[in-house]
């Protein structure tokens, strides 16, 4: 099934919560491609118009406020690492952050108070009419200075500097002097910076050459009153004395050590019996004579027992025993004899380590003096061998300045003399002047954009202040408001009628007959599915549309085969009566005073095959009228008799009709003049209707142009479309 296409393409059937969130906004939604299609001529207008005045304005800005602007190019190059070398690539290595460093400097010194005042005391530059139009000359220097401007250009070793003033030929002629000026000061500067250090390095190399000449007076004087070489030679000398001496020392000193150990082990040794008794102390003590033959003798005296004995000599026998006694008394003998030798071995032993001790501590203590007057006479030597070195390293060092004082006086001269020593040149002498200010494409297309963001900014200001319902989208702003359906102005169906009342009857085929036919349909299903009989239509004020939409809908019922009665309710302007053309008395009025009868007041109108009951009576009727008991029997007495009864109710917010109204009959829609009510109107009308017996349907936007919203022209050139070749597809 295809689109109906006069359904509006936004949903009216919006969530709660966004719904409410919208109508808490401060500004209205704004559809961009309405506001863009509404308000094209106006883009066009406003375009052309910025553009006639952003030409006006250029004209204007060449004629009072020119400015012409002269350009020059100064070259930059890298500085000299070694004097013989080519100067350094400033692209290369870490020379850009010096490169920009020198640059800014140079722009620096290019804007100086030095600079600037050379300039204009040059004679070319007072001629100019630029200077002349000054006062003073300080107001001259402050304007130079604020239209000079000199900058690096990204990535590269170039200053750009750019002059501007009103006069179109004083533009070159001020610039190129600025550039002289500089150069000159720049060229002056390195002169000067060359002198000083020509100065400082000759300075630098006399006060070398005579230190030189001191040192070399020192050195032979101190040669004449020291031989340096035969102070040298008995330095060696000494030296290797010393040397000799400190080694004897430590030798005496670890024989004394030596002989320390051995006397106090030779002491525990002679205090140790078990020691004495030792196999080779015996050996050693059994060579002496008187032990010797001793121990022949006990030998012997062994020997003769043993002889005895084998004889048959018992233990007991006194030869026997008198053995005994002899071998006992020379045993004795012996061991008193060892002893006696163990002594005095030993105290010879104590005695000679004793006098070795004292011979080692008298050596020692004769070496101190020698050793001391050897240090003495060494550190002497030294010294004097000290000084002569150093004067020596002071000649080498001096030597040193003067030859590095002397190549840095060569590398100044052949620095100077170089062309590119002077890293500033100028790559591109001052341009003709030309006109920067103003720009005229620049300034046109300025303009002609700035008003047509103020043209803009005004619609989108006024469209988002706006509080009034325009189009089906309007109506989701509205808390708890649902869309019934859209009812287009006339105008939108070029063939058909042109006045809105009776256009259902007119032109049943046409655009507003199916706008209304939506309608209709969209509000019997609402009150065919809750049982609904009575309808009443009413507005928030006067004007818009209620009577003709009353009457349209009743058409449209008729036409679809129900049996309609219209119930003209407005006692204050009555109006079905001569949309009709029915007589307008008796009517509603006289009924419910029961001065007339129903069928008296009720006409048939054959064209619509409806059923009218005009308000009768008039403006001094009272609305409690509608309050009463007469007023209940009458609705029970029409719904018996008709499918469908409309009421036209005088505005909700005029009127209090439609208040009471609402107390007695099924449901009510409220008809919304697009353009005409705002938001809070309808929002507080719609709260002003609710709590009564009356179902409230819902809103009818009545009068909706398709210029308002730009969807709705394509959906009216669809219905066209489909009216006349039956097709359901949408035009191209």
């Amino acid at each position: 099934m295809t689109q109906n296409p006069l359904m509006p393409v936004s949903s009216v059937n919006v969530q709660p919560e966004s719904r409410s969130a919208a109508a808490t906004s401060r500004f209205s939604p704004v559809d961009h491609m309405r506001l863009f299609r509404q308000y094209l001529w106006l883009w066009i207008v406003a375009a052309v118009v910025g553009v006639a005045l952003g030409v006006v304005v250029s004209l204007l800005c060449n004629y009072f406020v020119p400015r012409y602007t002269s350009i020059s190019r100064l070259q930059v190059t890298g500085s000299l690492a070694e004097v013989f070398d080519a100067p350094l690539d400033p692209h290369e290595g870490g020379q850009l952050d010096a490169l920009r460093t020198f640059i800014n400097n140079m722009i620096l010194t290019l804007k100086s108070p030095v600079v600037l005042d050379d300039t204009l005391k040059r004679p070319d530059v007072k001629d100019t009419e630029w200077f002349n139009s000054f006062h003073s000359a300080e107001d001259a220097y402050e304007d130079l200075y604020e239209r000079v401007k000199a900058f690096r250009p990204r990535d590269s070793s170039i200053i750009e500097v750019k002059f501007s003033t009103p006069r179109e030929k004083d533009a070159a002629v001020v610039l190129q002097a600025i550039n002289q000026e500089f150069l000159r000061g720049y060229r002056r500067q390195l002169g000067n910076r060359d002198d000083d250090l020509r100065r400082m390095m000759s300075t630098e190399r006399d006060r070398a050459l005579e230190e030189m000449e001191a040192i070399r007076k020192d050195l032979t004087d101190f040669s004449e009153q020291n031989n340096i070489a035969v102070i040298r030679a008995e330095g060696s000398k000494e030296q290797i004395h010393y040397l000799t001496l400190v080694q004897t020392k430590a030798q005496l000193e670890m024989l004394l050590e030596m002989t320390k150990l051995n006397y106090t082990e030779e002491v525990r040794q002679g205090n140790d019996p078990q020691l004495n008794e030792r196999p080779e102390r015996a050996a050693l003590q059994d060579q002496d004579p008187f032990i010797a033959e001793a121990r022949v003798m006990i030998k012997r005296l062994k020997e003769f027992k043993a002889n005895l004995i084998v004889k048959g000599f018992g233990p007991e026998h006194r030869q026997i025993k008198e053995i005994d006694r002899n071998i006992l008394v020379k045993q004795n003998e012996l061991n008193q004899s060892r002893t006696e030798m163990q002594r005095m071995a030993s105290s010879i032993r104590l005695s000679a380590g004793q006098q070795e001790l004292e011979g080692i501590y008298r050596q020692l203590a004769s070496m101190g003096p020698q050793m001391a007057a050897a240090d003495a006479q060494l550190r002497d030597l030294n010294l004097k061998i000290a000084e002569y070195e150093q004067m020596e390293e002071r000649l080498v060092a001096t030597q040193a300045r003067h030859d590095r004082a002397a190549e840095l006086l060569a590398d100044i001269r052949v620095r100077s003399d170089r062309p590119d020593a002077v890293r500033v040149s100028v790559l591109q002498q001052p341009t003709v002047a030309e006109l920067t200010f103003p720009n005229y494409p620049v300034m046109i297309s300025g303009v002609a954009l700035l008003v047509l963001a103020i043209t803009v900014g005004w619609v989108y200001l006024t469209e988002m202040l706006d509080q009034r319902i325009k189009t089906p989208t309007d109506i989701n702003l509205v808390p708890d408001a649902t869309l019934l359906g859209v009812i287009p102005m006339t105008t939108e169906d070029p063939s058909g009628p042109q006045a809105v009342e009776g256009v259902v009857q007119e032109d049943p085929s046409g655009l507003m007959a199916e706008a209304f036919r939506q309608v209709r349909t969209e509000i019997m299903a609402r009150m065919d599915r809750r049982g609904y009989k009575t309808l009443m239509l009413v507005g928030a004020q006067a004007g818009c549309g209620t009577s003709a939409m009353v009457g349209n809908l009743a058409t449209s019922l008729s036409l679809n085969g129900q049996k309609v009665l219209v119930v003209d309710a407005n006692f204050r302007r009555p109006s079905q009566g001569q949309l009709f053309n029915t007589p307008t008395a008796p009517g509603l009025a006289e009924v419910l005073e029961e001065s007339a009868s129903l069928g008296d007041a009720i006409s048939h109108v054959d064209d619509a095959g409806i059923d009218l009951l005009p308000a009768g009576g008039g403006e001094t009727t009272a609305p409690e009228i509608l309050d009463g008991t007469a007023f209940q029997n009458l609705l029970a007495k029409l719904e018996s008799d008709y499918d469908v009864i409309l009421f036209d109710a005088p505005p909700a917010l005029v009127a209090s009709d439609s208040k009471l109204l609402c107390q007695h009959l099924d449901a009510v829609a409220v008809v919304v003049r697009a353009k005409s009510e705002k938001r809070g109107m309808i929002s507080r009308m719609l709260r002003q209707l609710e709590g009564d017996r009356a179902d409230l349907l819902g809103l009818i936007l009545n009068g909706v142009q398709s210029s308002a919203g730009g969807y709705f022209r394509k959906n009216y050139q669809a219905f066209y479309h489909y009216r006349e070749t039956g097709d359901e597809s949408l035009p191209s």
